[in-house]
């Protein structure tokens, strides 16, 4: 049998919890720069990343022809474009 506790949670409601416009004003944040510039290099993963070839084996469903057609690809963008402003 379970037991029931003694004490009640308190429900918030969380879009009272946090800041709500307007906002204060705010200082534009500095770019950091380029990262030859920075120490220690970051790591973006270009180098580090190590797949665990969960995808190992397989293929796409896209033929190799159709993916290396500049014409298919911009048709395929266009039509992609028109469908996401309906």
């Amino acid at each position: 049998m379970a037991t029931v506790p003694s004490q009640r949670v308190q429900l918030v409601d969380p879009r009272t919890l946090y800041a709500a416009p307007p906002f204060d004003e705010q200082q534009p944040i500095e770019v950091p720069g380029p990262l030859s510039e920075m120490n220690p290099m970051p790591d973006h993963g270009e180098k580090s990343y190590r797949g665990d070839e969960r995808l190992k084996g397989l293929s796409s469903t896209r033929s190799r022809s159709k993916a290396t057609n500049p014409e298919d690809t911009c048709c395929r963008m266009r039509l992609a474009n028109q469908l996401s402003r309906v």
